[in-house]
């Protein structure tokens, strides 16, 4: 279960091995404890038909990768997203 604390990515294109290799990072660093059942990388398509990979995490180590390695990927909180949506 997500919660306000959990953030989404995303990244015009496929990048469905992309995630799952920052996956296998993030078990790596983290440890066979980490919360895998939090982290969730789906494609999905924009608006304009253009793919768009998604990536959905709740855990600290996504947001300082994320802010040190973004290699691409735009995001924010779920809370902020949620705020946007409500108007």
């Amino acid at each position: 279960m997500f919660t306000v604390a959990t953030w989404i990515w995303f990244k015009a294109g496929d990048r469905l091995d992309e995630g799952s290799s920052l996956i296998a990072k993030f078990v790596s660093e983290v440890g066979q404890g980490a919360s895998l059942a939090k982290v969730s990388i789906r494609l999905g398509h924009a608006p304009d038909g253009k793919a768009i990979t998604l990536l959905v995490a709740d855990h600290p180590w996504w947001n300082v990768q994320m802010r040190i390695h973004p290699n691409g990927w735009l995001g924010n909180s779920l809370a902020v997203i949620s705020e946007r949506a409500a108007g």
